[in-house]
């Protein structure tokens, strides 16, 4: 599980290469204040596809385009409802094979 956290102000840690401890009580605490209403839609069908030429594009760290609505629809599309208006957080839960 991967927990996604966007807030509009910084967190009070260090910046650091390294992995930061954080406590059930401090995650449980921030759940309560950003978690929201979320819900995952699939494609039918979808499963295993590989992401499109276009996705590809828009995820670029250059951002170099955005998706239209003429382009394939994404094979997973988050909508998510913040609790807050100073920060939200969700958790996407990934699989994977070995």
């Amino acid at each position: 599980m991967l927990t996604i956290i966007v807030t509009s102000a910084p967190l009070s840690f260090p910046l650091t290469h390294d992995p930061l401890p954080i406590s059930n009580t401090q995650l449980v605490a921030w759940e309560k204040k950003w978690s929201g209403m979320t819900e995952r839609f699939e494609m039918n069908d979808g499963a295993g596809e590989t992401r499109t030429i276009e996705e590809q594009e828009a995820a670029s760290p250059t951002g170099s385009r955005q998706l239209t609505r003429n382009d394939p629809a994404p094979q997973t599309i988050y909508f998510l409802v913040p609790r807050s208006s100073d920060g939200l957080l969700f958790n996407l839960l990934l699989s994977y094979v070995r």
